[in-house]
């Protein structure tokens, strides 16, 4: 990673796990 920010890597984790999981779950058919 070219200097990015810890904060915003920590941020684009947070946004895969709100939005990317839920949909792999979806496609999974799991609660």
């Amino acid at each position: 990673m070219s200097g990015m920010p810890q904060r915003d890597f920590l941020r684009g984790i947070e946004l895969f796990g709100t939005r990317v999981l839920p949909r792999i779950r979806a496609d999974l058919g799991t609660p």
